[in-house]
């Protein structure tokens, strides 16, 4: 007893195989392993019928198997979107497209904008490059590091496309896996996807770190030759589709309402938890563009290829002005961590706020707003004109409201549980 509060109990009746049944009283607050069938089955135990006898007679191992739920219990997470809505907390997926449809694109774009909105700690991101050239590489570790995700690339640090097996075992098994992304591009490079043995027992890896709390995205290719229908067809065995929780095929559907703009299509072909059937993202392939520049045009859309009404609208300059003064006063001061804050507190387009950022940085004899040093791994960290921080111009009304909303938005979660990663670009 606790002061006035009674152990809880519980009568059960217990059906002794006949038409007759028992009552008996269980103690749930009783430490120790369960002695019957009763008080397991009153402290969450759910053996088969058949095993009932041997409940009776192995109460430790009863106990054991209780322990054990309880630690995958402790594991799960809630099955929440992390990347948009194709991708669960807790889930292994598998994307497959063709070659420069732009899936490295958009998975980058969700997983900024999964930090973004916290649901994700940035240091719990690892993006593994293992397919990528070496300005590739540079490119994308750049805009990562502006958000504080761990890039991993081949031959970095040590690293290299074998090491991502064994990282995963040890992640579970320091119980680091929890709540921790890994975003694997591409699979080809980690296992032969014509292997059955070898994807089998990369599913059984994948699903011991998902079980262990983890969330695991990886990046294949599609066969060359289309389908009869003319449908994509995924590269490799069936195994890693009928191991994992969900699968996509991702094919360029049409080009958008913009000129220069595409349009990428997600088809679900494997869905265990409830993530969409079908998902539309477009993005800019005018020449010339840098890899942030080209990220920061990525945006879904509807079936009917026009923007989410709701995600973007019309935002004065002069806005969108004041809130990247906000941001970069409040001491965020990345490049591409202040598009994504300026977009998330505007509405405006990524596009839009990089374009504008980049427009107004330079000297202020010449006239701009801010400029940025170099940093270590060649981060640009803004800061503003001394002269700049009073303008002739009188703000518009929501630019000052903008401007509170993103000096007030509290500070990005950069920490993540200890890893056993290394990372280029942790720090």
């Amino acid at each position: 007893m606790i002061g006035d509060v009674q152990p809880r109990q519980i009568v059960l009746q217990i059906g002794n195989g006949q038409n007759s049944s028992s009552s008996s009283v269980v103690d749930l607050n009783r430490r120790g392993a369960p002695s019957s069938w009763g008080e397991a089955l009153a402290r969450g135990h759910l053996p088969t019928l058949a095993n009932r006898s041997e409940v009776r007679q192995s109460p430790d191992r009863c106990h054991a198997q209780h322990v054990e739920q309880r630690r995958y219990i402790r594991a799960a997470v809630k099955l929440l979107p992390l990347l948009g809505t194709v991708s669960l907390c807790g889930e292994i997926g598998v994307w497959y497209a063709p070659p420069n449809t732009g899936k490295t694109l958009i998975v980058l774009h969700l997983a900024i904008e999964a930090v973004m909105h916290k649901r994700i700690a940035a240091g719990s991101v690892f993006y593994a490059n293992v397919d990528d050239s070496l300005m590739g590489v540079a490119e994308k570790m750049k805009v990562l590091d502006d958000f504080g995700i761990h890039g991993l690339a081949t031959g970095q640090r040590g690293f290299k496309p074998s090491s991502l097996i064994p990282a995963m075992r040890e992640m579970v098994q320091t119980g680091t896996a929890h709540g921790t992304l890994i975003i694997l591009d591409t699979l080809k490079k980690v296992l032969d996807l014509m292997n059955k043995k070898e994807a089998r027992e990369f599913g059984l890896q994948a699903r011991e770190f998902a079980m262990a709390g983890g969330s695991l995205i990886a990046l294949a290719h599609t066969n060359k030759n289309r389908g009869a229908n003319q449908k994509l067809v995924h590269a490799g065995t069936s195994d890693i589709v009928e191991d994992f929780d969900s699968a996509y095929l991702l094919d360029v559907a049409a080009t958008g309402q913009q000129p220069n703009e595409r349009v990428v299509r997600f088809e679900c072909i494997k869905n265990r938890g409830g993530t969409a059937l079908e998902a539309f993202y477009a993005y800019s392939t005018v020449d010339g563009l840098s890899y942030a520049q080209r990220l920061a045009t990525v945006k879904q859309v509807d079936p009917e290829y026009g923007e989410n009404a709701d995600d973007i609208r019309q935002t004065s300059e002069q806005a969108i002005i004041e809130a990247i003064r906000a941001a970069i006063s409040a001491g965020r001061t990345k490049k591409m961590e202040i598009v994504s804050l300026v977009t998330m507190a505007t509405k405006a387009s990524r596009a839009v706020v990089l374009a504008l950022l980049e427009a107004r940085t330079g000297p202020s004899s010449e006239g701009a707003l801010w400029d940025f040093e170099r940093k270590a791994r060649g981060a640009h960290v803004f800061f503003l004109h001394p002269e700049t921080g009073a303008t002739d111009e009188q703000p518009e009304s929501d630019a000052s409201d903008l401007a509170s909303q993103v000096s007030s938005s509290p500070p990005i979660e950069l920490r993540g549980p200890a890893q056993t990663v290394s990372s280029p670009t942790a720090g």
